[in-house]
């Protein structure tokens, strides 16, 4: 046995053993200290859904103030042990309190308000599946850690899909559901490259993405001259 081994082995007597799932990954946080003030419990649906939501402690109060939220999933960083489909991450805006909004013009005074309002990730969930039901459970886990985000929140901008959409419908009292520039830029440009289409198909589809382009760019330089002017621009 080699050296390396040998710590392995020695190391593997005071380290507890990888979680084979979230149910086990779940209880094993809520008995580690360190995490306490990060996890903030496991949510189960009645369909072996599981989620984990990780909230830090300064998040809450601003959680509980903010009224647009950002949010998406992402797939490269999930563990395949314990296995689980997605870690979904939702952000919202640096500085966004309804004190704030009301009065931007002083705000804009003080601090550069281009550079310094921006999103940032508050809230992490790993998520055992992606479906609606799932959604569902997880929001159901959120609201009851930040209750005031079901009704404070007016606006959501996230990615296109169907489930999550139907659930952020559902969870949400009033709000303004809004399509993300970068996604819907990434399912309408390169789909003819990725299916090899013929070249009068791939002139049509050149055409129809620098359309979105220039339709995204006319939009980017009206908020921001609704911004230079003094009103405050929607996220949308």
């Amino acid at each position: 046995m080699g050296f390396e081994e040998k710590m392995r082995a020695a190391r593997s007597k005071y380290v507890p053993p990888i979680p084979r799932n979230l149910k086990k990954l779940g209880s094993m946080l809520e008995e580690y200290k360190p995490m306490k003030g990060l996890f903030r419990g496991m949510v189960k649906g009645d369909k072996k859904e599981v989620a984990l939501i990780f909230i830090h402690d300064d998040m809450i109060e601003p959680l509980n103030e903010c009224c647009h939220l950002y949010m998406d999933g992402t797939f490269s960083m999930r563990s395949l042990i314990p296995g689980f489909r997605q870690i979904y991450i939702i952000h919202f805006r640096k500085l966004d309190a309804v004190r704030i909004l009301n009065n931007v013009e002083n705000f804009k005074k003080v601090i550069n308000y281009n550079s310094t309002i921006k999103g940032f990730a508050s809230i992490f969930v790993f998520l055992s599946s992606q479906t609606k039901t799932m959604y569902d459970v997880m929001w159901r886990g959120i609201f009851e850690l930040v209750p005031k985000l079901k009704v404070n929140v007016t606006t959501i901008m996230c990615d296109f899909e169907r489930a999550q959409i139907a659930s952020l419908k559902e969870n949400f009292d009033k709000v303004d559901i809004c399509g993300c520039l970068f996604h819907y830029k990434s399912v309408t440009k390169p789909a003819p490259l990725r299916t090899r289409a013929r070249d009068n198909t791939k002139r049509r589809s050149s055409r129809l993405a620098r359309a979105n382009e220039q339709t995204i760019d006319t939009c980017i330089s009206e908020q921001q001259g609704t911004e230079q002017s003094g009103e405050y621009a929607s996220p949308c």
